[in-house]
């Protein structure tokens, strides 16, 4: 009887434990979203990051595009998104965690690879390969204002789900592109990559959760993405 009562008393203090942790973001589960193009470098750092700083915080990691992210965001299967920037909606709160320049890319043998430099004016002749409009809305508004702002707007030949498809697809010669110069970077080997480190346009990911179910485990993870990103 007496070792009963013991017991019970444990298991009051250990369920009074870890809803104090739960209550601290120390223990819980968070699920995911991120846009494939933050995978490279960014999203497993601070994934392993926050592992090892919180390490009874299970993670759940699923791959969507920034419009899908709201829409999960809003109805609850996702509790923290990286997204494309910018980015406004309703109910969300977003803090930017990442800036890059954009950067041009061309096939090997296109002509322009042989200038020193190349710049966004150059491409006004030319078809481009796009991240889809559909996936991301603000983003590609966002990208083609650089041509824009070089007076013309993009002739658009062909979309792509996936900045890796977009990359392929400018290496196979179908067109040109404009993309974030990190996704870009890493195809060096098959396209020439301009980085246009003096537009003041950058591009740039964002983490993305909903304000009104912003709890001490969403500051904890928003907190190791910060930190993360600044190194």
């Amino acid at each position: 009887m007496f070792a009963d009562g013991e017991r019970l008393l444990e298991m009051v203090a250990e369920a009074e434990l870890r809803a104090a942790r739960i209550g601290a973001g120390d223990v819980g589960h968070l699920r995911i979203a991120f846009v494939a193009s933050a995978t490279a470098e960014l999203l497993p750092a601070i994934v392993l990051a926050f592992k090892k700083k919180f390490p009874k915080v299970s993670l759940e990691l699923k791959n969507l595009p920034t419009i899908q992210q709201v829409d999960a965001l809003k109805n609850g299967s996702v509790d923290v998104g990286f997204v494309r920037l910018p980015l406004e909606s309703d109910g969300l709160s977003v803090e930017s965690i990442h800036v890059e320049p954009f950067a041009i890319v061309l096939p090997k043998m296109h002509l322009l690879t042989s200038r020193r430099d190349v710049l966004v004016r150059d491409l006004v002749e030319e078809s481009f390969i796009a991240y889809g409009r559909k996936w991301a809305p603000s983003f590609y508004e966002h990208w083609t204002s650089l041509c824009r702002n070089a007076g013309f707007t993009p002739n658009v030949k062909q979309e792509a789900a996936e900045m890796d498809t977009a990359l392929v697809l400018v290496a196979a010669g179908l067109g040109v592109a404009i993309l974030p110069y990190g996704i870009a970077k890493q195809s060096r080997a098959l396209v020439k990559v301009t980085p246009l480190v003096k537009e003041e346009l950058r591009s740039e990911i964002g983490v993305a959760v909903l304000t009104d179910r912003f709890t001490p485990l969403h500051k904890r993870f928003i907190e190791i993405c910060h930190q993360v990103s600044r190194h």
